[in-house]
């Protein structure tokens, strides 16, 4: 809610009429207003929102009788459903019978509710298993780096996991970037496949996007908001959080290229070769059919 206001009312049925928005706390805003009438409206008040009539059900508003309306937040889990996200003006006019009683413009806006990163579901996913078959560096900034080492380890006999070490020349603070793209192998090559974004590692750790703040600080000296020169970085055994992953990806062989920079400065490239494999049939859980 934006702006609630009186554009116009007949003094002739009001002693007075006001009303606004007020601050309810930080974020949310009420409805605040007060009034009286001079006439015994009864059942005789109407109601035109935007042109379209409705008529009061019941008696209202007796002669002289103060109204005061304090700190009122509409219900908006009665509001229409899918209306598209902008910005509206409800008109709001009120008649007894024929005779125009008074006008309130309703500025609001319709916007989309922010993402709470802690109560997105951990993508159950039924339907594919995860495998990392190989963690590479290709290629690296030799002057942004003393040393970098990065692979992948049996964590037991079915799970890799992945290790890393490196060392930075000097101190890139916030400033780095990921670049991300994800290729499918199809027809014997790995091919363009639409997942690609570009990120600010600093803002998505904060974010803990794919449950990253929760796996680095598990399993590394890592703060990406504060990155350091001369300070020996590792990463042991790290299990990737597979619930985080998208649900219904195709089952296949794919490879994830992630391009770090510095700015627009190119820093490293990871290429991870993954496969999305079905899940083993669990015979004990299929439904009997006797």
């Amino acid at each position: 809610m934006d702006i609630l206001e009186i554009s116009v009312y007949n003094k002739s049925h009001y002693k007075y009429f006001e009303a606004g928005l007020v601050w309810y706390n930080r974020t949310k805003r009420a409805i605040s207003g007060k009034f009286e009438y001079l006439t015994d409206l009864r059942n005789a008040l109407f109601v035109s929102i935007n042109d379209r009539f409705y008529l009061t059900p019941s008696k209202v508003n007796r002669f002289s009788l103060y109204v005061k309306v304090n700190e009122m937040i509409p219900d908006f889990s009665r509001f229409p459903p899918h209306l598209p996200v902008g910005s509206y003006k409800m008109i709001i006019r009120l008649l007894f019978r024929n005779d125009f009683l008074s006008q309130m413009n309703y500025y609001l806006r319709f916007i989309d509710k922010p993402v709470d990163w802690k109560k997105l579901p951990s993508f159950i996913k039924h339907e594919y298993d995860v495998k990392m078959d190989i963690l590479e560096v290709p290629l690296y900034n030799k002057s942004h780096y003393k040393y970098l080492e990065a692979g992948l380890v049996w964590y037991n006999r079915t799970q890799r996991a992945i290790n890393a070490k490196w060392e930075y020349l000097f101190d890139l603070h916030n400033n780095l970037f990921a670049d991300v793209q994800l290729y499918k192998m199809m027809s014997n090559e790995y091919r363009f496949f639409p997942v690609t974004f570009k990120a600010s590692v600093c803002t998505e750790w904060k974010k803990n996007s794919f449950g990253a703040k929760d796996l680095l600080t598990r399993y590394s000296n890592l703060d990406v908001c504060n990155l350091r020169k001369g300070f020996p970085y590792t990463i042991n055994k790290m299990i990737l959080d597979t619930s985080r992953f998208p649900p219904h990806m195709p089952v296949g062989s794919y490879k994830l290229v992630t391009r770090f920079l510095v700015h627009s400065d190119f820093n490293c490239q990871v290429d991870l070769y993954i496969r999305f494999v079905d899940k083993p049939i669990d015979w004990k859980k299929l439904p009997s059919l006797g």
